[in-house]
């Protein structure tokens, strides 16, 4: 039995499976087991923060890689409902607590692959201040109760500690010292000695590089 695509949308619903969501198998972006889990928590906790999207054209993900694979191993493959045929935007829906948009575009396989990249770009993304460790901190805080562990469930605590690395490292060098220094570039090894022991005599600390 042929399965049902999604290149001609028609008015009717049309239900497809999650299996048809296949990605691109030159995805430039990989992920390690860690991160994975971590993924897998915040689709738990929050739903998809930021969109499947599927192209028609070459029955390929634009961008959700991560994400579909997380969602088929917590959930299985599930029917994709059609929501809105005239702007092409399907979903998935587990439960009443869970439900995964997809939007479904028809592009050549050039402008599907530029739109991964862009997707996951960090030239087009935002970065986070200085308020960052004070911020998660209080959010700690606020869920200690409601949801104790979340911070550490979606990796979240890792932001943390790479602040508190880079406020360290940023007051060790705080702490060296700072020094003046001249190289002179001596004509032989005469000369090299001629110049050390005038700068010596001068109460000057020196020391003799031959490279």
């Amino acid at each position: 039995m042929a399965k049902k695509k999604l290149a001609n949308v028609s008015p009717q619903p049309a239900v497809i499976d999650t299996a048809e969501l296949a990605g691109d198998g030159a995805n430039p972006r990989r992920i390690n087991e860690r991160a994975a889990g971590g993924l897998a928590s915040s689709l738990k906790r929050f739903g998809d923060l930021s969109g499947i999207v599927w192209n028609s054209r070459t029955s390929e993900l634009v961008c959700g890689h991560q994400r579909m694979q997380q969602i088929r191993q917590q959930w299985g493959d599930r029917p994709v409902e059609l929501i809105d045929a005239a702007n092409r935007l399907y979903g998935i829906r587990i439960d009443a607590d869970h439900f995964f948009a997809v939007r479904v575009v028809d592009w050549s396989k050039a402008l599907q692959r530029a739109a991964n990249v862009a997707a996951n770009s960090q030239q087009i993304a935002g970065e986070f201040t200085d308020d960052l460790t004070t911020y998660l901190l209080e959010v700690e805080a606020d869920l200690s109760v409601e949801a104790p562990g979340l911070l550490d469930d979606v990796l979240l605590v890792d932001l943390l500690s790479m602040e508190t690395e880079d406020d360290g490292a940023d007051a060790k060098e705080q702490q060296i010292a700072e020094s003046y220094q001249i190289i002179v570039q001596c004509a032989d090894e005469a000369h090299q000695r001629r110049v050390y022991d005038e700068l010596t005599k001068e109460g000057l600390a020196c020391k003799v590089l031959t490279l």
